[in-house]
């Protein structure tokens, strides 16, 4: 307790100041690897709204390297991969529901897939593959 004294004479009590909240610590990298596996089961629950009779399947014995296609990262990739989706192929057959669809299973901004046009990206890859 910290006593001040006034002009008059008396003594006022004045509560001591708040120590300093301490900092959050920063997350383990446990802790984010867990978050990442989180949001990748959640992800790959909504698998099941995938028409893949339209898109056909794959396994990641036989993927494709879809970060080929602008607007797909590592993370989105991954995303994608706990979907189902691994080859170009399947992206090149979506149709504009099934990109509504998969742009909302992977939690994606709105209208992403259909903006970065990963179909038509995907049925350029094919072709060049082609020649």
């Amino acid at each position: 307790v910290v006593i001040n004294v006034i002009e008059k004479g008396k003594a006022v009590e004045e509560p001591e100041p708040e120590p300093e909240p301490e900092p959050e610590p920063e997350p383990e990298p446990e802790e984010e690897v867990d978050s990442k596996q989180a949001e990748l089961d959640r992800i790959a629950a909504k698998a099941e709204a995938i028409d893949f009779g339209i898109i056909g399947t794959a396994s990641a014995s036989d993927k494709d390297d879809l970060k080929a296609i602008k607007g797909i990262g590592p993370f989105i990739e991954e995303k994608l991969n706990a979907l189902g989706i691994y080859k170009v192929e399947q992206i090149a057959k979506m149709t504009s529901e099934l990109e509504d669809e998969v742009n909302i299973a992977i939690e994606f901004f709105p209208g992403r897939v259909k903006r970065d046009q990963w179909v038509n990206q995907s049925k350029e890859i094919i072709e060049e593959i082609s020649l």
